[in-house]
């Protein structure tokens, strides 16, 4: 079974995202797409993420919905 943070799954990814080149952060992250692929499935690998706040709110209209932002 593949590995789900795999380099070649991740570089996939990041092909079929088709984001616009025209974004500056997408235009950083390519310039040096395979260091920022490289350090992006080290940090998957040894998944330092720690849950912040997020924020809840809801929309009315059309019908009641209720949403969470994450604090970025």
């Amino acid at each position: 079974m593949p590995q789900l943070c795999s380099l070649e799954n991740l570089y996939r990814s990041s092909c079929a995202a088709g984001v616009e080149a025209e974004h500056p952060y997408a235009l950083r992250f390519e310039v040096k797409l395979e260091e920022n692929l490289v350090r992006l499935h080290e940090e998957l690998e040894r998944r330092p993420d720690q849950p912040s706040r997020s924020v809840c709110f809801v929309i009315k209209q059309p019908k009641f919905l209720e949403n969470f932002a994450a604090d970025f």
